[in-house]
């Protein structure tokens, strides 16, 4: 049996530059559509480790599902619940309105509004149900979504 260390936001910036890894080299290999489902991963982890950090975790403060339970539970009260735990753009909306009230220092609205439009983007041709299909998507399609990943990458200390 597989052992995995606890859920950290270290643990999820980790996880999120290797799925881009793996997504790019997909690509690369021309499988648009399994590049894409890691690409999700890399905005859901980044956003997810972002907001962990606005409650004041520590990088390597272990993650419990009952902590998961309570930020989920925080983002219902502001009409923001989640399709399910991988709605990308709901944990997008949630970061930018509730960052100030969390940190003391609200996004720019200019970076509010490039943190959503990338999660958007990305929701478009993400979900989890991907791996359950073979999925042919275009270059530049393909490319576009590693772009907005990728920004997430380069922006994750700004989250």
């Amino acid at each position: 049996m597989l052992l995995l260390p606890s859920e950290t936001i270290n643990g999820f910036f980790a996880a999120a530059g290797e799925r881009f890894a793996e997504g790019t080299a997909l690509m690369e290999r021309g499988h648009g559509g399994g590049a894409i489902y890691l690409f999700g991963y890399v905005a859901e982890l980044v956003l997810k480790a972002a907001a962990y950090r606005q409650f004041g975790y520590g990088v390597a403060t272990a993650i419990k599902a009952e902590d998961r339970k309570a930020v989920e539970d925080l983002m219902k009260q502001e009409s923001l619940a989640p399709k399910g735990p991988h709605d990308i753009l709901k944990w997008a909306k949630w970061l930018v309105l509730k960052c100030g009230s969390l940190t003391g220092t609200a996004y720019t609205q200019e970076f509010g509004i490039a943190v959503e439009t990338r999660a958007d983007l990305i929701d478009r041709w993400w979900s989890p149900s991907l791996r359950y299909h073979v999925v042919r998507v275009a270059l530049l399609d393909t490319l576009v979504v590693q772009s907005a990943a990728r920004w997430f990458l380069d922006e994750s200390d700004h989250l």
